[in-house]
């Protein structure tokens, strides 16, 4: 966990370098990106096997696979299934 002085620190530097709007977009950037992941361990979102190979070297090297929610990314055994959009995506099995 960050400390607040380190994210004040961080957020400073940005809008000294690039200025304040920006510092305020990276923050955003960075909140909206947690959300994503929050969502994404929350319902399970496995890899597919293109992403699941090409990253598996850098999950081992920086112990990503370590954390409690990579067990929701694992690749499901079984045939592939495809929805049709996004809320096919999130719909009950008929």
């Amino acid at each position: 966990m960050h400390h607040d002085a380190d994210v004040v620190l961080a957020l400073k530097a940005v809008a000294d370098r690039l200025g304040a709007a920006a510092a305020q977009e990276a923050a955003m950037t960075c909140s909206a990106f947690n959300g994503l992941v929050r969502v994404a361990d929350g319902i399970g979102i496995q890899l597919d096997e293109g992403t699941e190979a090409n990253t598996r070297s850098a999950r081992v090297e920086l112990g990503l696979d370590q954390f409690g929610g990579a067990t929701n990314t694992e690749v499901p055994e079984g045939p592939d299934v495809e929805a049709g959009s996004v809320m096919a995506m999130f719909a009950a099995d008929s």
